[in-house]
């Protein structure tokens, strides 16, 4: 979940969103317009915390930047360190040394709103990387572009997809693995 307080130590926290299910990557909308200085991630007990990237990002989309706080680092390599799940790198990740209550946020310096949190747990690098370019296509006798998008999130939104189509999405930058996919239900299916 993402939560939010005025005090440091959380006793006053605000739970600005639960996940009801697992997802890898992407982003959430805040509702809440409060401003608190403090917000973090938390994981789910019993499970050690593994998030590779947090991103807080104010109502106008400006990412916001603070000092980094978090529960205790499972080891004292950088690659897991609280540090990691704001490089923008997704194979480096913050891992607590806790299995219960880890969490990993952000002390803005100040109380500020914000509009969106995106985020990506621990993973193989076969999510959507802020930076590189993506082409989305569909399958119509063969494979028919729908566009192309430099990612500045950690999700990617295109228009006009036709409906019950096998699409297919192409990291043009770097990475070959692909699987062709379709939504049904506003889920999406992998083959």
């Amino acid at each position: 979940m993402f939560q939010a307080a005025h005090k440091e130590d959380f006793s006053d926290a605000v739970t600005v969103h639960t996940f009801k299910e697992y997802s890898v990557s992407g982003s959430i909308n805040v509702s809440d317009t409060t401003k608190y200085r403090y917000w973090r991630y938390i994981c789910p007990k019993p499970y050690r915390c593994n998030i590779a990237e947090l991103m807080f990002l104010d109502k106008e989309n400006k990412k916001l930047t603070g000092t980094i706080i978090g529960s205790e680092e499972r080891s004292k390599n950088p690659h897991y360190s609280r540090s990691a799940a704001f490089d923008l790198d997704p194979l480096t990740f913050f891992a607590s040394k806790t299995l219960r209550d880890g969490w990993v946020g952000l002390d803005l310096g100040k109380p500020e709103s914000v509009g969106r949190i995106g985020y990506m747990t621990r993973n193989d690098d076969n999510n959507v990387r802020i930076g590189d370019t993506y082409e989305l296509f569909y399958w119509d006798m063969d494979w028919v572009s729908l566009g192309k998008q430099i990612a500045d999130d950690f999700s990617l939104t295109f228009h006009h997809v036709p409906q019950n189509a096998l699409l297919l999405l192409r990291d043009l930058t770097r990475g070959t693995d692909e699987r062709i996919f379709l939504y049904k239900d506003v889920k999406q299916i992998w083959y």
